[in-house]
């Protein structure tokens, strides 16, 4: 029997304790909008020429100075823009959202402030656009009220853990440096040490069932030196750290100790003889009248069981039965899985239907294949064992 002493640390009521400003909150919802909600899209047109020389520049200028001096835009488009596919839909780029488009695209796409506005010349690693911007779908974000208490807890619980972490990481560092105790790793994480009550190991329950707490109390330095054992990480934030307070040694029980355990013990075996005996009685009763004279016992309704049967017991029984003739049964008498002695009467038997296969069938070509492929495999396998097989080396320059 064992005495365990332990400290555990759990993240609960960590985050309860730890306070959040409102700029706090403010500063989060403004860095992270794009949690809250959709980012503004803008839906554009454009004309590109490729290329970033000089020809090019030049050409994009002509473009920009025809549309400034009034041409339209899609006539542009369908005439001088690189952009093939874009052109035929006058060159609309359909919607962009922050992100997507080359830096400098971006920019001045959303430089743009009212619809039909065009840029000037737009300089990317493709070339030379005009933008045209088509239409705004602006930014639709949850109001900071409506959410500021879901984001407080956020922040909270966010906190929480790395102040789990420090501590986990605190105490397992104490316990290695003060080995002999427990009591200074507690103090470090401001908490106290546990103590359990006396168990065996292999009857643990509880935290101390855990698997891994079962193997560090089973290591050699908390079992043999009496270390504290190494931080133990029972799951995401709860963790611990334990030693064996005390041992008491296995030794063989006074009498005393054990009287009424034994009494129990005795009288259950008595009692099973005597179901036995009395079970032995009836078998024996009915095998030669076919009835039960005494009001005690009776026989539950029939029923019709398989060899696969979650009363098993019974099922076993009854299939090792001899089959019963004419209106007879056969009787037997078996243990179920609680203990109960019962007495089983085998009523009939019944034969499942077995078709008749003719040769021609599917099922007679399925059992054809099944044993020739037996067969070959036998075959196959004494050439195995009755052959021995070598390999010529063969030069690497043949």
């Amino acid at each position: 029997m064992v005495k365990v002493a332990y400290v555990e640390l759990t993240g609960e009521g960590l985050a309860s304790d730890i306070q959040v400003t409102d700029e706090e909150i403010t500063t989060y919802y403004q860095d992270n909008q794009s949690q809250y909600g959709s980012q503004e899209r803008r839906k554009v047109s454009h004309i590109l020429i490729e290329g970033t020389g000089d020809d090019a520049k030049a050409r994009a200028q002509q473009a920009l100075d025809r549309l400034n001096q009034g041409e339209a835009f899609a006539t542009l488009v369908s005439e001088v823009s690189d952009d093939t596919f874009s052109a035929e839909q006058n060159g609309s780029l359909d919607w962009i959202e922050p992100g997507v488009m080359d830096p400098a695209f971006e920019k001045a796409a959303y430089a743009l402030e009212q619809k039909g506005d065009t840029s000037g010349l737009v300089k990317s690693d493709f070339g030379y656009h005009i933008i045209r911007l088509d239409d705004i779908d602006p930014a639709d974000v949850t109001p900071l009220s409506d959410i500021k208490g879901d984001i407080r807890l956020a922040l909270q619980q966010e906190r929480a853990a790395d102040r789990f972490y420090a501590q986990s990481t605190q105490l397992a560092e104490v316990a290695f440096e003060e080995a002999n105790g427990l009591e200074p790793a507690a103090q470090a994480v401001n908490s106290q040490v546990q103590f359990t009550d006396y168990f065996a190991l292999d009857n643990a329950e509880g935290l101390m069932a855990r698997p891994q707490i079962q193997q560090a109390l089973d290591s050699y330095d908390v079992r043999e030196n009496g270390l504290n054992s190494e931080l133990i990480e029972l799951s995401g934030e709860h963790a611990i750290v334990v030693r064996l307070d005390d041992v008491k040694p296995e030794k063989q029980l006074s009498f005393a100790e054990v009287k009424d355990q034994v009494q129990a013990t005795l009288a259950a075996e008595k009692g099973r003889q005597q179901a036995q005996e009395k079970a032995d009685e009836l078998v024996a009763q009915l095998e030669q009248t076919g009835t039960l004279d005494q009001r005690d016992y009776v026989f539950s309704d029939a029923q019709v069981i398989n060899r696969v049967s979650q009363q098993q017991a019974v099922s076993e029984l009854a299939f090792s039965l001899p089959q019963p003739e004419d209106a007879d049964s056969s009787y037997g008498v078996t243990q179920n899985r609680q203990g109960d002695i019962v007495v089983v009467a085998l009523d009939n038997v019944i034969n499942p239907a077995m078709p008749d296969i003719s040769p021609q069938s599917q099922m007679a070509d399925r059992v054809a294949r099944a044993m020739s492929n037996m067969s070959l495999s036998a075959t196959l396998q004494a050439l195995r064992d009755q052959v021995d097989v070598t390999y010529a080396e063969v030069d690497a320059q043949q």
